[in-house]
């Protein structure tokens, strides 16, 4: 009998070790599994980590391109502007505020003399940023151009010529079927 009660101890004994070793190795198993998934998830977002950096530093770059270059029109949208010297001349009291709301804007002002007549022009034209601005160095040369005819022309013969020289010089197509 006791020989008995040992051998279903020891195969009791036996069964518990299978059970512990079984769930042990599962555990283990799943740890191993675990540890796996998020090394290679680690792995997955370390390399998306990376290729985010590398775009950043392209849109970075690329954005400062863009920024130079703005930059350089407003430089060129300021030596087109008129000089302050003919108002200081002209006129007593003064001032101009010019705030784009980019680095370069479609505003402009506009100053002339000839002989004794003063004309200054303040103009708006369609769009903001570079459009804008676009229009606003085209629309200062051809207030030079129109300034520089023969006579001393009225505000609005000004005004006239202005627009059709503006229709002219945006709209080719309009201007080869007239």
């Amino acid at each position: 009998k006791e020989k008995d009660q040992i051998q279903k101890q020891q195969t009791e004994l036996a069964e518990k070790r299978k059970t512990v070793i079984f769930a042990v190795s599962a555990g283990l198993g799943i740890v191993l599994w675990l540890a796996f998934f998020l090394f290679a998830a680690n792995a997955a977002k370390k390399k998306a980590n990376e290729k985010l950096g590398v775009q950043n530093k392209v849109i970075a770059e690329k954005n400062k391109d863009i920024t130079d270059s703005i930059t350089y029109a407003l430089r060129i949208q300021k030596s087109v502007m008129p000089d302050e010297k003919i108002l200081q001349q002209n006129v007593n009291e003064y001032f101009i505020i010019n705030r784009p709301r980019d680095i370069v804007s479609g505003d402009f002002y506009w100053l002339a003399q000839k002989g004794d007549d003063l004309y200054i022009a303040v103009a708006d034209c369609t769009g903001h940023g570079v459009p804008g601005a676009l229009v606003s160095v085209v629309g200062i040369n051809m207030l030079n151009k129109i300034i520089e005819m023969p006579g001393n022309p009225s505000p609005s013969a000004m005004l006239e010529s202005l627009h059709v020289m503006m229709i002219n010089a945006l709209n080719k197509d309009a201007a080869a079927r007239e």
